[in-house]
């Protein structure tokens, strides 16, 4: 009898293999926890920044719809669109089947975020409002999809990136910026948007930085009283915005900016998207602001 029960021990165990997965957590900006009993493997990203981060910790292949302008890395074009961040075809959605949907707390249209919970679907939110959350988003992320090993070295070099800008530009001599968004109207960035945090990094000071919206309208007068040391602007018409911006300001050569040729265009989704490629944008903006800087001690002003 203890033989044929150690037999039938040995033929269940090899026709039922029992595979034990340890339980995944992530918890999102808005203080959700969501628990799974293995990694999620069909994911909807609801924004481009949260497509980047999952291509970046290396779960790009577990994505199973994006949205529109989810265009980096080149491999997100072929996954299918779900529609605008603000406009997502839910029927759609539920077609994919994910078990995990990322959406962005602020970007999405609240009303979709509602039904996809209502409906079932595990939502995990995000809002990364600096470098630190974008690595906190990664870390987290990674857990959830059971990749922590391969987004550790990447999360561990964004953290020292980002300290070591900090560390060599915390001393420097502030240098003032304005950003310009859009011409007609003139919208710019103000205190509120994530770009904030890599004008600190850089000890570069907004020149809006004190109006607490995301992009603000702003006037002429406005800006020729903050007189900015430099102007940036990055929208997707590219050399031809840069074109755009020369021209407006040729005008306006009381500005220290356009006096002193400090007039530049930059990768606006670098800018923009809170995104590991944030750094880059960092990196950049720290560059330029020592150009100013030597500019400025070279003329003796």
């Amino acid at each position: 009898m203890v033989k044929f029960y150690r037999l039938a021990c040995v033929v269940f165990t090899a026709l039922f293999p029992m595979t034990t997965f340890a339980e995944v957590t992530g918890t999102d900006d808005t203080g959700n926890t969501l628990v799974f009993a293995s990694p999620a493997k069909r994911v909807v990203s609801l924004s481009p920044h949260n497509t980047e981060i999952m291509f970046e910790i290396g779960a790009g292949d577990r994505l199973v719809g994006v949205v529109d302008h989810s265009d980096f890395p080149p491999e997100a074009a072929s996954i299918p669109s779900v529609g605008g961040y603000h406009q997502t075809n839910v029927e759609l959605i539920l077609s994919l089947k994910p078990d995990l949907i990322l959406g962005w707390q602020s970007g999405n249209d609240a009303r979709a975020l509602t039904k996809l919970k209502q409906m079932g679907f595990n939502l995990y939110l995000t809002e990364p409002k600096t470098l630190k959350d974008i690595a906190r988003t990664m870390q987290q992320l990674a857990q959830l999809m059971g990749v922590e090993e391969i987004a550790a070295p990447k999360i561990k070099r964004f953290k020292e990136t980002r300290e070591k800008l900090l560390r060599e530009n915390k001393d420097k001599e502030p240098v003032t910026v304005f950003y310009q968004v859009w011409q007609e109207p003139l919208y710019t960035l103000g205190g509120t948007h994530f770009s904030q945090d890599l004008f600190t990094l850089c000890n570069v000071k907004n020149a809006f930085g004190d109006v607490m919206e995301n992009a603000p309208i702003v006037s002429i007068e406005s800006i020729i009283s903050r007189d900015p040391d430099m102007m940036l602007t990055g929208h997707r018409h590219g050399k031809k915005a840069f074109k755009q911006l020369e021209e407006k300001w040729s005008a306006w050569s009381q500005l220290s900016a356009v006096k002193n040729k400090q007039l530049h265009f930059v990768d606006a989704d670098l800018f923009t998207r809170s995104t590991p490629r944030a750094l880059l944008g960092a990196v950049h903006l720290c560059e330029l602001a020592d150009g100013v800087r030597t500019m400025k001690h070279t003329a003796g002003l």
